[in-house]
């Protein structure tokens, strides 16, 4: 009786974990670490960047993703600007990121980033989605945004396509991919 309650728990403990879309298990360990980072006084604000793909699955050497593709990097100050990178796979150690004037930019213009409003005529199982999240020990902002949005065989292509959140996604994967090019140091 023991060995099938604790079995329930397990299986039950396991799918609140992971939730059923599959994003909640590594965006909650980058929420915990910016939370860190904010209640250590080790930053004043954070910016959580994730990126995927619905219904996508990946694969990585010998790491399957059941989360399917999605990344998420956690940006902060500690004197030098900081770039870390979590995924299904892995974690990265944090490392210096030249984009103190892309994130001086974003929080002069965070309410007009955060008030973008995108609108979209048709909804897929399958979409690429980008999210920003700004963090700081009083507050918290969400901004969501997905492939549909910037479908240009869509009435609302245009409008979308000039939201001040998606011009500033523009620029934060173009430092992003730079970044990335000089690579990660992965943490076992």
């Amino acid at each position: 009786m023991r060995l099938i309650l604790t079995l329930s728990l397990i299986i039950i403990t396991k799918s609140l974990l992971f939730g059923q879309d599959g994003t909640w298990s590594i965006d909650s360990l980058a929420q915990i670490e910016a939370q860190n980072l904010l209640k250590k006084g080790i930053t004043n604000e954070v910016i959580v960047y994730s990126s995927g793909c619905t219904g996508c699955y990946s694969l990585d050497g010998n790491c399957q993703c059941s989360d399917g593709l999605i990344s998420v990097y956690i940006i902060w100050k500690q004197n030098d600007i900081l770039i870390k990178r979590l995924n299904c796979c892995y974690e990265t150690y944090g490392k210096p990121f030249e984009a103190e004037n892309l994130l001086n930019e974003f929080l002069l213009e965070q309410k007009q980033i955060f008030n973008s409003k995108f609108e979209f005529d048709y909804i897929t199982p399958h979409d690429d989605f980008f999210r920003i999240r700004l963090l700081t020990r009083d507050s918290e902002q969400l901004i969501r945004m997905s492939s549909v949005h910037f479908d240009q065989n869509t009435e609302h292509f245009t409008s979308n396509m000039q939201q001040p959140a998606k011009l500033y996604l523009d620029k934060l994967r173009e430092a992003i991919t730079k970044a990335e090019k000089s690579g990660f140091t992965r943490r076992n």
